[in-house]
């Protein structure tokens, strides 16, 4: 749920605050529900018939998650286009989910004819994110925003997954090397500060030299963008730099199962 609003934030400029607030749970929950069902199908040759994907179940099931994944993403812009009117001076109602008080509420709104309550959005991020980048476009329009969307659910899901791995794979790296996550950790005092609630701004983030270092090392040592099979080893070769060092390098053949 972290890796989701860290997502969340940098894609929206939203902050669901999904690990306090169940709606944002509910997003995740949609989006892996409909991830499992399009690989059920997938790897079930009986499904693959769209009579017998509807007689299962798993169509109804799917629509409406994905429905529930694209109302949650219009409210979500138009909250974006509310601020953005704020800011000019300019606030407008919101045609498309709701009016703007229940906007201005920051409450869930419930779709009627999908019965789907939309996840209300807890805190918002001071920068600009990816969304609004594109929506202040002068080419831009609200006739973008279903192709906006599809955008958004992909990013979001795409980076939620990967964040999650490369994250994962860093603090078990760090775990297995104290010597490195000591000298992390003295840079963070030194940066940060002592205070453990302090929030880094991004000209702190600039500073985390030693922390960048360690998280593209774990990124070159793991694999996280794609699910492959190592074969075989092809062949050894030995690099002589000078007299007293030498290494060999063993490069071998991996299969990836995204290229079929």
């Amino acid at each position: 749920m972290a890796t989701f609003d860290m997502v969340m934030v940098n894609t929206l400029g939203l902050n669901p605050k999904a690990q306090q607030n169940p709606d944002g749970q509910e997003f995740m929950h949609h989006f892996e529900r409909v991830l499992e069902m399009g690989m059920r199908r997938m790897f079930n040759i009986h499904l693959h018939s769209d009579f017998i994907y509807r007689l299962s179940g798993l169509k109804a099931q799917t629509k409406f998650s994905a429905n529930y994944l694209m109302n949650a993403s219009k409210n979500s812009l138009n909250i974006i286009r509310n601020r953005r009117a704020k800011e000019i001076g300019n606030l407008r109602t919101s045609e498309k989910v709701g009016s703007a008080d229940i906007l201005k509420k920051n409450e869930p709104i419930k779709d009627l004819d999908q019965g789907v309550v939309i996840p209300k959005v807890v805190d918002e991020a001071p920068a600009k994110s990816f969304a609004e980048l594109l929506m202040e476009n002068p080419n831009y329009s609200e006739e973008d925003d279903i192709e906006l969307i599809s955008q958004m659910i992909t990013i979001i899901g795409a980076g939620q997954d990967t964040t999650k791995s490369s994250n994962m794979a860093t603090l078990i790296l760090l775990a297995l090397h104290p010597d490195v996550q000591d000298k992390v950790q003295e840079e963070l005092d030194l940066i940060l500060g002592p205070d453990p609630n302090s929030c880094p701004s991004y000209e702190d983030l600039g500073k985390l030299d030693y922390l960048e270092m360690v998280i593209k090392e774990s990124l070159r040592l793991q694999d996280f963008f794609y699910l492959g099979l190592l074969l075989r080893t092809v062949s050894t070769v030995t690099l002589e730099t000078d007299e007293s060092y030498q290494q060999e390098l063993k490069s071998s053949c991996r299969y990836t199962l995204y290229s079929v």
